[in-house]
């Protein structure tokens, strides 16, 4: 009997087991957390390394540790972070002063030491950040929480230098140092940083645990140091789900599941207009999402594609409208050919340079072109001919990257009705890396940068520097042409608030360069992916309430930090914290502060008064005191006078009792003789 009833316990306990998920929403890890405490993130599909050296570490990572500041780049503002304030001592060396509450959380303060370990083993370890070297000289430590980041006049780059300010995430040198000791050069790459227990944060979440290709749990750390200043962010827990395909990731989103999510969701308007549920993106009408980088079509810069005619061809025959209706879901608007973006940019784009130079959708203009530059259909069979060959291409995106697959197919039926053959192919992402690496191909889809505090300076050098090393790092195209080169390194060296009309000229130049050798063509902003749900939380950002964002995605933490402060439980009251409101400030106001600020020459001048002005009050001090000293000891030499004629009457004095004693004491002795002589 006894046997039979723990047979049947213990069958009920694995029946529980067996349909425990069935029942419950969201399975968070190993340990479950209350739903209404947890705020669900789905967002990339990154392996499960936590160490932020690494090249792609999973969502969540950087959120575990400070910047010095956190960037919106929907606003371009400013957020002090890490950094208490800033100033410029010269026009090369940006001074930060680091908060004094601030701490890791074993109770080490976080110092400019961590700041300066932090950029030198990123350069070290060829870790995400190591591009800051080219425009980064040196980093200074004044003292425990004063850091110096110092440039040069050759490696001056007015923009990307900036990006330190809130790149890369700061790690705690005292515990990475030793990793870095024991791992070596393989530090971004063998060490994943998988043991909650062993991390050392200093951000408001901790790694709680994580389930190998599915989630990873974050929970608050209520004493964080931040929470004196910053108070504490609404989420208790923050769950990272990890889904097999974008499908399942908006069927869970549908479900409120996800609270939010980063990625392509079909048709996602139905879900309030059609199927009223409370969801939403940034927009609440299309395109729905905010633009982020651009698609760019990639046109080998090689033999016969390096004909100009041939390229503005292609830009006209694209059907632009039908990329961002059917591939992109109406999701996206078209770029500029200027390839400065819209909204906040637009002060920089040469509008008469577009509007003699840009391009459009037009098929019978491409064919004009075709015709006019002698690339036509000499045999009949349907295809031009240039160099005497049939004017065959292959367009190549990943497979699997489906909304970009079903680009290459629109590209190539639009360019086949002017009488260019295109054939797409969908290599694997490596085969397709490995071609695009070695300059082996016709034509791709590919990114660019996208906004932020170096925009558009970071698009033209992206695309128009020859010295950059396709593809990740730029010149995708494999572009060859100098001309660009000069004035992306004068631009770099411009104050957009001193300079702005001088840096304007410039950017029209390169403008010009970009529409007339079009070694891309920019068909489109990217949408970038944000989508919420309100079914557990309230106040999300939006156009509406202009709150502050930064985005969802792996690199925009801790950038985003402020968002996890406003958002509520649904029920309660969404309320923006008054540190947000009262601490930002455009970036404007650093290039109009570094705008003022003195040269080497000036600051040395400067230096040097404030040496002599020290001397002179120092000197003023000595013969000050010199002179009182010299009173003093006019002073002790009167009373020395006195006492010595007081000194020499009393050895007067004394002399004279001396010889009364003398002359009484011979008396004396003369008395005692006489009386023995006479006794005797």
């Amino acid at each position: 009997m006894k046997n039979i009833k723990s047979l049947v316990l213990t069958s009920l306990v694995i029946l529980s087991l067996v349909i425990y998920p069935i029942f419950v929403p969201v399975t968070i890890v190993r340990a479950q957390v209350p739903r209404e405490d947890t705020l669900v993130v789905s967002s990339g599909w990154q392996p499960e390394i936590f160490n932020p050296f690494s090249g792609s570490p999973c969502w969540g990572t950087w959120l575990m540790y400070p910047s010095l500041y956190m960037y919106s780049f929907v606003s371009d503002e400013l957020i002090p972070y890490l950094a208490e304030s800033y100033r410029w001592i010269d026009i090369y060396t940006l001074e930060i002063k680091i908060r004094d509450a601030a701490k890791w959380s074993d109770g080490t303060p976080i110092t400019a030491d961590d700041v300066k370990y932090t950029l030198e083993a990123g350069k070290r370890l060829g870790s995400p950040w190591a591009g800051v070297w080219d425009y980064l000289e040196r980093v200074d430590v004044v003292d425990s929480k004063t850091v110096r980041l110092v440039t040069s006049a050759a490696k001056l780059n007015t923009f990307t230098f900036l990006q330190i300010l809130y790149y890369p995430p700061i790690v705690p040198k005292h515990r990475w140092e030793v990793l870095e000791k024991q791992y070596g050069s393989k530090l971004p790459t063998d060490f994943t940083d998988r043991d909650p227990k062993a991390i050392v944060t200093g951000g408001p979440y901790r790694m709680k645990e994580y389930s190998e290709g599915e989630t990873a749990l974050y929970e608050r750390d209520d004493n964080w140091w931040g929470k004196t200043i910053f108070g504490l962010p609404a989420p208790k827990y923050i769950l990272h789900k990890k889904y097999a395909s974008n499908e399942l990731a908006a069927a869970a989103f549908e479900k409120g599941e996800l609270d939010l999510a980063s990625h392509f969701f079909v048709n996602i308007w139905e879900m309030w207009t059609v199927k009223g549920k409370a969801r939403g993106t940034y927009l609440k009408n299309p395109p729905y999402y905010l633009g982020s980088d651009h698609a760019l079509l990639v046109i080998n810069w090689k033999e016969p594609l390096i004909s100009s005619d041939l390229r503005r061809a292609i830009a006209f025959a694209i059907d632009y409208e039908r990329l961002t209706r059917v591939a992109q879901c109406g999701y996206s608007i078209k770029s500029s050919p200027s390839m400065v973006k819209w909204g906040m940019y637009e002060k920089w784009m040469d509008k008469e340079l577009v509007e003699k130079y840009g391009y459009y959708y037009d098929p019978n203009k491409a064919k004009q072109i075709l015709d006019a530059a002698g690339i036509k259909d000499t045999n009949g069979n349907g295809i031009r001919e240039i160099g005497g060959k049939d004017l065959r291409l292959k367009i190549e995106v990943p497979m699997g990257w489906t909304d970009w697959m079903d680009m290459c197919n629109i590209i190539a039926e639009n360019l086949k009705a002017v009488g260019i053959d295109v054939k797409p192919e969908f290599p694997d992402f490596s085969v397709w890396a490995d071609k695009i690496d070695k300059g082996d191909f016709d034509m791709v889809i590919f990114w660019s940068v996208g906004g932020g505090v170096d925009h558009p300076w970071n698009i033209f050098r992206y695309t128009l520097d020859p010295r950059l090393d396709r593809p990740w790092g730029g010149n995708i195209a494999g572009y060859t042409k100098t001309d660009a080169m000069p004035l992306i390194d004068q631009a770099a060296k411009l104050n957009p608030e001193k300079d702005f009309i001088q840096l304007k000229q410039i950017y029209s130049e390169l403008q010009r360069i970009a529409l007339t050798d079009l070694p891309v063509i920019v068909m489109f902003e990217k949408p970038l992916w944000y989508e919420y749900g309100e079914d557990y939380w309230v106040g999300f950002p939006n156009e509406e309430n202009k709150r502050w964002f930064a985005g969802m995605y792996t690199e925009s933490w801790p950038n985003n930090l402020p968002m996890l402060f406003y958002i509520a439980k649904k029920g309660q009251k969404s309320i923006v914290p008054e540190w947000i409101e009262n601490t930002k400030f455009p970036v404007s106001k650093l290039f109009k502060d570094w705008a003022v600020a003195p040269t080497v020459e000036q600051r040395r001048i400067e230096e040097i008064g404030e040496t002599l002005r020290s001397l002179s009050g120092a000197l003023s001090s000595i013969s000050s005191q010199l002179s009182s000293a010299v009173s003093e000891l006019s002073s002790a030499v009167s009373e020395v006078k006195a006492a010595s004629k007081s000194t020499v009457e009393s050895i007067n004095s004394i002399n004279n009792l001396l010889m009364v004693q003398i002359v009484l004491t011979i008396i004396v002795l003369l008395a005692v003789i006489f009386l023995i002589v006479r006794k005797k």
